[in-house]
């Protein structure tokens, strides 16, 4: 993925996002809830994500999940089976360096 290509991407997710942060004040205050939201929108996803009560979304913290998990990347334990995936998020991780600057 290019430089250019990671930064239409941040670029539309953050058309996308602004749009329901301003839709649903709510998802403000979640990322996890804010992710769900995202997901079922603009997710293209082959299911609708159904309704899910805001006392189970409140308590996910997606964030956490992900950042532990490069936590385990970076110290080289449990890292990506695929080395296609491996490749990717290398590459990811050069562009968004580059990118996320000029948004």
């Amino acid at each position: 993925m290019s430089v250019e290509s990671v930064k239409q991407d941040l670029r539309t997710k953050k058309e996308q996002v602004g749009a329901i942060l301003e839709q649903f004040p709510s998802s403000r205050n979640s990322d996890a809830y804010l992710t769900i939201l995202w997901l079922r929108e603009y997710g293209n996803l082959s299911v609708k994500i159904p309704f899910i009560p805001w006392s189970d979304i409140e308590r996910i913290r997606f964030e956490s999940i992900r950042r532990v998990r490069q936590l385990f990347n970076k110290d080289g334990q449990y890292v990506a089976t695929d080395p296609r995936v491996l490749r990717q998020r290398q590459r990811l991780s050069k562009a968004w360096r580059k990118a996320i600057p000029q948004v």
